[in-house]
């Protein structure tokens, strides 16, 4: 029996015997996006005097195949991929294959918000922050100096940015990972240090799915996939305009997190209008701002400032409800899908508990190019590190499980 199988779709079964065969007809389908698909074989009987098998396409121009079955999508249009005996050419297995264009990378614009759609199907959202004059501060910053922690202090509103709403997926990670590290794509291949988990655990072996928050991957792996996401979207987003990757060193476009010192040397383009890791300023202008009605809450934990309203350092969106349960994953055996609580005011989801978020400063205290600040506490903990005013840092080569990002752009 010869049976023909896509690796990552169903079964195709095809007799392949030496005496007799059966004729059915199987069928794959799939993009030129998605390019590939594995076919496999197997010969019956085991003693056959000569097993070999020749791959044929009836159009290689559509569809072409190696002589391991690997099916590469080339242009839209049917093949029929053949696996036929090298002894008797008669004796042959057939797969109809039906290549097609994939869906274009959308942006859907409304007021205040972007939503887009991957090629993959993976949808993602980014919030606009709201436009406020120039020269107005908020409240920021709770850093532990000297044994205690220094008060909150008054910065500059950060220019209007976009941030995501949710963390960074499994699921949109490993799409964007995917297209990325295609060997295919010659030099402009990229490669990764840390290929990234379903979120994370405390050792239970919990089921978790591609809708958890990624995890496991350091600073460098985060920004080399912000370019990499640009990239994704410009090669696939139809005739919508172009972005402009925004982690550079020597103005070249990083692609590969597997060399450190080129990574901490990354340039922040502030023109650029690609994916990128937010800001320590932009994160926590997300996690603090309550807008300009004064909040109501049973007890104050608001700052009025230039006619908005900021949180007070505590865990994110417990001033818009009581009880910080209703926003956070915290003190859990392991991470929870994203948008599993509620938002907060800005919109943002898991601002406090999930995965740790990657941001794109060097540590504030330090001038270390090597160290980078995480924001947001993580699923394992419940301490100071969930407050939205708290700095956490570490090494840009660091990998733990609770340690993901989301992205940023400029609007």
């Amino acid at each position: 029996m010869h049976l023909l199988r896509d690796r990552s779709g169903a079964k195709h079964r095809r007799i392949f015997h030496r005496r007799k065969q059966r004729h059915d007809k199987p069928e794959l389908a799939f993009s030129v996006h998605r390019k590939k698909a594995q076919l496999e074989f197997a010969v019956l009987p085991a003693n056959a005097g000569n097993p070999a098998i020749r791959w044929l396409s009836s159009d290689a121009s559509i569809a072409d195949v190696t002589g391991t079955g690997l099916v590469k999508g080339i242009a839209p249009g049917t093949a029929v991929i053949s696996a036929v005996s090298v002894d008797s050419p008669d004796k042959r297995g057939q797969c109809t294959v039906t290549v097609s264009n994939p869906p274009d990378f959308t942006e859907t614009r409304a007021t205040a918000s972007s939503d887009y759609t991957t090629p993959g199907g993976t949808a993602f959202r980014f919030i606009l922050s709201p436009d406020i004059a120039s020269g107005a501060v908020f409240p920021f910053g709770r850093r532990f100096i000297n044994g205690g922690y220094e008060p909150e202090r008054d910065v500059s509103v950060p220019t209007q940015f976009m941030l995501a709403d949710a963390e960074t997926t499994y699921e949109l990670w490993k799409e964007v990972y995917d297209w990325a590290t295609d060997s295919e794509r010659g030099a402009a291949v990229y490669s990764f240090a840390d290929p990234g988990t379903m979120g994370g655990d405390n050792g239970g072996n919990i089921a978790r799915t591609a809708k958890h928050p990624v995890g496991s991957v350091n600073w460098d792996d985060a920004i080399v996939w912000c370019n990499a996401l640009t990239e994704y979207f410009n090669a696939t987003n139809g005739a919508a305009e172009d972005l402009v990757c925004v982690h550079t060193s020597g103005g070249t476009v990083i692609r590969s997190s597997k060399d450190d010192a080129v990574c901490i040397a990354a340039e922040c383009g502030s023109a650029a209008g690609g994916f990128r890791l937010p800001t320590t300023y932009e994160w926590e202008f997300a996690a603090r701002y309550l807008g300009t009605q004064q909040p109501v809450t049973s007890y104050q934990n608001y700052i009025l400032s230039d006619g908005y309203y900021y949180q007070k350092d505590s865990t994110s969106g417990n001033v818009a409800y009581d009880g910080g349960s209703y926003y956070a994953v915290l003190s859990q055996p392991s991470t929870a899908e994203v948008r599993s609580k509620r938002p907060n005011f800005f919109g943002a989801y898991d601002m406090s508990g999930n995965v740790t978020e990657w941001c794109f400063d060097p540590g504030t205290m330090l001038s270390d190019k090597k160290i980078r600040i995480l924001r947001g506490g993580g699923f394992r903990f419940m301490d100071e590190t969930d407050d939205v005013g708290y700095e956490n840092c570490n090494y840009t080569t660091t990998v733990d499980m609770s340690y993901g990002f989301r992205i940023a752009r400029n609007p």
